[in-house]
């Protein structure tokens, strides 16, 4: 049996194309070094209808130069939630960890957050942004996200749902009920670890310049982002008491 990896490092490539090449050797050069065994998990789907887009070439490129490297290749079923589940599902190691493959998220955090979770035993951690190389539309609607999550879920000492890395156990990850095809999927993530009462933590990072690839989200996603909130509380609320009829 193959030998499994002790982390796995999903990268979500969307429209990355050349691009994707300095990020997956950024992010391989500092595992290398860490002596961390990994695997990187490239999640190159692409729109079917949409403009022409080398990703898919580019990751199987890579992929064929390093066998620590497996590349999916898809046609879009969904946003980002859809490819992320597609890219953990593949993924094989004892810890999972999933960012952008945008650049903007300097790999050192990966170490940083494996080395916590190693530390202290926890189920899942991840970085919350100090500062931000964005524009001001981009930091307005995170800023929003988040503001809105507070109030679905007020008491939450979450302070940046949509921060990457995130980092958690297999174990974690096998428990947690991912439906999400969306921009929630980060949310549904840290609910799922509320939830389940996992151990969790975040540390600070700074998240640098995208130069070669517009953002994806915008403002209709955040009322997207409430209809999602609105509809995981019943859920949770209707499994809950089904349970409790149950017993």
């Amino acid at each position: 049996m193959k030998k499994k990896s002790e982390l796995s490092v999903v990268i979500l490539c969307y429209r990355s194309e050349e691009n994707l090449i300095p990020v997956v050797a950024e992010v391989t050069a500092t595992l290398t070094q860490e002596q961390i065994d990994f695997e990187l998990i490239l999640v190159a789907n692409y729109d079917a209808n949409g403009p022409a887009d080398q990703t898919p070439q580019v990751a199987q490129r890579i992929a064929a130069k390093d066998k620590r490297c497996k590349y999916i290749a898809e046609p879009k079923q969904g946003m980002m939630g859809w490819d992320l589940r597609s890219g953990l599902m593949r993924a094989s190691g004892r810890l999972i960890a999933f960012l952008d493959g945008d650049g903007q998220t300097p790999p050192s955090d990966i170490v940083r957050l494996y080395r916590l979770l190693q530390a202290e035993k926890i189920d899942l951690c991840k970085i919350y942004r100090t500062a931000r190389a964005d524009s001001f539309l981009r930091k307005l609607s995170s800023i929003l996200f988040n503001f809105i999550f507070s109030v679905f879920y007020p008491g939450n000492k979450i302070r940046d749902i949509n921060g990457k890395p995130k980092l958690m156990t297999r174990i974690a990850y096998e428990k947690m009920q991912l439906r999400s095809s969306d921009w929630f999927a980060d949310a549904e993530i840290i609910l799922e670890a509320r939830r389940l009462g996992l151990a969790f933590r975040e540390l600070p990072g700074v998240s640098g310049p995208n130069r070669w690839r517009k953002s994806f989200l915008t403002f209709g996603a955040l009322f997207e982002f409430c209809k999602n909130l609105l509809v995981y509380r019943v859920r949770y609320w209707f499994s809950k008491s089904k349970r409790v009829l149950i017993r």
